[in-house]
């Protein structure tokens, strides 16, 4: 007679319970807190694939791909998202290259978003908007940065 023992499966259990657990404690690790990072002076961009858009309410759900600036792995996550970006241009489904800016309540929000979509001049455009507007908010946020805002150059080195 075959028997199973139960050791294996009660291993296996407990260590996605485990993962499972640290996945939520990193998670509200991101959404709780701002990261510090290493340049004042800019924003972390990411890249990732739209799972859901909610037009109205300004948030989205996107799976990203890990954002170095602020020790993310790899996760799929709500955001909310600026009023500059026009939700309704995007659709489920899409990549795209986003970045982050510390929202009010201490989690981090879209402030840009460009599709991979779309043909390279358009997509450079929306990149050198991005990059841009990333001068802006952190000129805005610190004098110090406002010197550097004045010499951004493009925006390169994304796909």
């Amino acid at each position: 007679m075959n028997r199973i023992s139960v050791l294996p499966l009660t291993m296996a259990a407990s260590f996605l319970a485990s993962a499972t657990l640290a996945q939520e404690e990193h998670k509200m690790d991101h959404q709780g807190h701002q990261m510090e990072m290493t340049d004042k002076c800019t924003l972390p961009m990411g890249e990732g694939v739209i799972n859901a858009l909610d037009v109205k309410s300004a948030k989205l759900n996107l799976t990203h791909k890990p954002i170095k600036a602020l020790a993310w792995d790899e996760m799929t996550m709500d955001f909310a998202v600026e009023k500059i970006v026009d939700l309704a241009a995007f659709y489920e489904g899409e990549s795209v290259h986003f970045m982050l800016k510390p929202a009010n309540d201490g989690a981090w929000s879209i402030a840009m978003m460009c599709s991979l979509e779309i043909e390279d001049g358009a997509h450079m455009a929306c990149m050198k908007a991005m990059s841009d507007e990333q001068m802006r908010i952190v000129a805005k946020a610190d004098e110090s940065c406002a010197v550097a805002a004045s010499d951004a150059g493009a925006h390169h080195g994304h796909h």
